[in-house]
């Protein structure tokens, strides 16, 4: 039997990882979009400066000019739909707001209690309510990075989801088979 001390600590770190995990998902989201919004802006310079010259060279619609305008109306079109910009923001937020409840909870470690516990997993599930539909693959690479991060090596075969490099390429765009996954939650365990 865990004593009721034991079981508050192993409940706390099994928060922190989640709280952990969700920071580095989140942060996952931020650079994906950041790199989609630089290679859109580098295309566009090259598909402009292309289609400029072009235009310069021969004034009509032949050649490679439809596709080069083509590419930028596409890439705007799905910054419009998408819009990465508020994503990126979005996700940049709640990291910032998953690292922010991962200090108060280290904050308040040496006076933790049941409700003060259980007011930070509520705030936890607050913040989750805010997060846009997760993409499960990504989650899954973040949770094997917590585990990498918090266990000695010879303990991660217990605990690691696998996942495939198929579905691991795509991950910050869309879930490959996101059913696939066989999740090993962390049970409040600090020592493995």
């Amino acid at each position: 039997m865990v004593a009721p001390d034991e079981r508050l600590l192993d409940d706390q770190y099994a928060l922190l990882f989640n709280i952990r995990r969700s920071r580095r998902y989140h942060l996952w989201r931020v650079k994906f979009y950041q790199r989609f919004n630089n290679i859109r802006l580098i295309v566009f310079l090259i598909s402009s400066s292309s289609s400029y010259a072009l235009i310069m060279t021969t004034s009509g619609w032949d050649g490679i000019l439809p596709y080069t305008s083509g590419v930028v109306v596409l890439l705007a079109i799905l910054e419009i739909v998408l819009k990465m910009g508020r994503l990126e923001t979005q996700h940049r937020d709640l990291a910032k707001s998953f690292v922010l409840l991962e200090k108060e909870i280290i904050r308040t470690q040496s006076s933790l209690d049941r409700e003060t516990l259980d007011w930070f997993e509520s705030e936890y599930l607050e913040l989750e309510s805010d997060e846009p539909p997760p993409l499960s693959v990504l989650n899954d690479l973040c949770y094997n990075e917590e585990v990498r991060a918090r266990y000695p090596d010879q303990e991660w075969d217990g605990k690691l989801i696998e996942v495939q490099w198929h579905r691991r390429i795509l991950a910050s765009i869309v879930d490959l088979s996101p059913h696939a996954a066989k999740m090993r939650p962390i049970e409040g365990s600090r020592n493995g």
